[in-house]
């Protein structure tokens, strides 16, 4: 019997159903500038979180009613809530693959695309991406007209470089 409480999008996993364990974690999205002689900077973007895959069997007379409601959720591509011994992740259903030999004993496979992990979240940043464009867009016309005041005096004056 498992000694931790698994669910998934309202899905509840029952003892020997739980895995013997979830792999979680992953890796930091990095852009990394190489310049000559050697120098390099390298940009962090956030956590980039591995799929949290496991596989197992359902059992009993509700295995097949739970099989299908996860294919389901599956099927729609909504973020559901996987949640286990104190973990709370907002995930998608990348895959889930079953093989039914009995309604009440089904294998099954499943891998997880983490959207975000809800004990961790990132700080969201402060302007969403059309508001960004908008100020260096804005940015971009100031320095512009600023340009052109300290260049256009010497257009006018016909002394404009050849």
């Amino acid at each position: 019997m498992a000694d931790f409480v698994l669910s998934l999008g309202g899905v509840e996993f029952q003892s020997f159903e739980i895995p013997e364990d979830i792999k979680a974690g992953g890796a930091q999205a990095l852009f990394i500038h190489k310049y000559p002689g050697g120098a390099r900077t390298i940009d962090t973007t956030g956590p980039d979180d591995d799929d949290i895959p496991w596989s197992g069997w359902f059992e009993g007379p509700t295995a097949l009613d739970r099989c299908q409601q996860l294919d389901t959720m599956r099927r729609q591509g909504q973020a559901v809530t996987l949640a286990w011994s104190g973990y709370q992740f907002s995930v998608v259903i990348r895959e889930f693959k079953w093989k039914f030999q009995r309604y009440y004993h089904i294998a099954y496979s499943i891998a997880l695309a983490v959207v975000q992990d809800l004990n961790n979240p990132v700080p969201q940043a402060s302007q969403d991406v059309d508001s960004q464009i908008t100020s260096d867009a804005n940015d971009a016309t100031n320095d512009a007209a600023t340009l052109n005041e300290t260049t256009g005096d010497a257009v006018a004056d016909g002394n404009a470089p050849a």
